[in-house]
């Protein structure tokens, strides 16, 4: 959720700089730059600071099919606050994609 608020903020701050805080514009923004994040790097700004990113089964970025139903998904809220047993949103389990650690965490370092 923090990933989120964080994808959300940074959308409102440029469609405020450039549109006036239009709905419409921040919500475009936000699916734009979820979509193309996600589908060419695997993780968005909000993940990519919370550490995280997305992936398929195998480990690969998703791409623009899986990254395009993650996005509208997503943006239709509700998938993304339906969640199973295993935590994964619907929009994940349409998608097929999974949130996975970027970073290893300090106490799992072996020196």
């Amino acid at each position: 959720m923090v990933a989120i608020f964080i994808d959300w903020t940074a959308a409102l701050a440029v469609s405020f700089a450039f549109f006036a805080t239009s709905n419409l514009a921040t919500l475009l923004i936000f699916a734009g730059t979820t979509f193309l994040f996600q589908a060419t790097l695997g993780t968005t700004l909000g993940h990519w600071i919370v550490g995280v990113g997305c992936r398929t089964a195998d480990g690969r970025i998703p791409g623009f099919a899986r990254a395009a139903v993650r996005t509208v998904a997503l943006c239709l809220l509700l998938p993304a606050v339906i969640t199973d047993a295993d935590r994964r949103g619907m929009h994940e389990r349409w998608s097929g994609t999974y949130i996975v650690p970027l970073r290893e965490k300090l106490g799992n370092r072996s020196n």
